[in-house]
């Protein structure tokens, strides 16, 4: 077997959504007996949160209250997540408000997250906001659950915005410059990372 480099050793991973999901359900169903995970010493736990997202570690956080003392209390680990946020003012522990998704799949989860009941009817994740500048109605699209593909200027840290009177218009770049590729999300100027996902209901 070939020896694992420094490199490989220190690669970031993120836990896909089925992952996330399916750890979420087997804390669920052992919360009583408290088992699994929490019977892996602390210290392999500390060992596998360094190859999470910060995304996949709020997600942990919120399975236990020991597993959310562990994190949190990890200034390294959560500074070191790709994704992590350090905010000046408010808590430096995981939420919502300093983590960004670092891949499609993520912004398919946190959606479903974030509206549960949207992502349940199967309506597309656009947020309708209002604008005081210009009293004009925006729709934000950080991903599609039809194709499953994330804006690439919502991966950088930036909703994708337009206005909701605007035609959608064919473009071969977006305006970003990364390709448009072929489908029912050009007009949204997406760009996949990854391949379609299927997930179920």
């Amino acid at each position: 077997m070939a020896q694992q480099t420094s490199a490989d050793s220190t690669k970031k991973i993120a836990l896909s959504p089925a992952a996330i999901t399916r750890l979420s359900e087997t804390l669920q169903a052992l919360s009583i007996s408290q088992t699994f995970p929490l019977r892996l010493p602390s210290e392999l736990r500390l060992e596998v949160y360094k190859y999470c997202t910060a995304f996949s570690l709020l997600n942990l956080s919120l399975a236990c209250r020991q597993m959310r003392d562990e994190i949190n209390g990890e200034e390294e680990i959560l500074i070191e997540s790709p994704g992590y946020i350090a905010l000046i003012h408010g808590s430096p522990n995981l939420n919502f408000n300093n983590i960004r998704v670092t891949s499609p799949e993520e912004a398919v989860l946190w959606y479903r997250q974030a509206h549960p009941d949207r992502a349940k009817a199967g309506e597309e994740d656009t947020t309708r906001i209002f604008m005081n500048e210009t009293d004009d109605d925006m729709d934000v699209k950080p991903v599609c659950i039809r194709c499953y593909q994330a804006s690439r200027g919502y991966l950088d840290g930036d909703l994708v915005m337009r206005l909701a009177t605007d035609p959608p218009a064919p473009v071969e770049v977006s305006l970003l410059g990364y390709p448009i590729v072929e489908g029912p999300c050009c007009i949204w100027e997406f760009a996949p990372k990854t391949k379609p996902l299927e997930y179920g209901d």
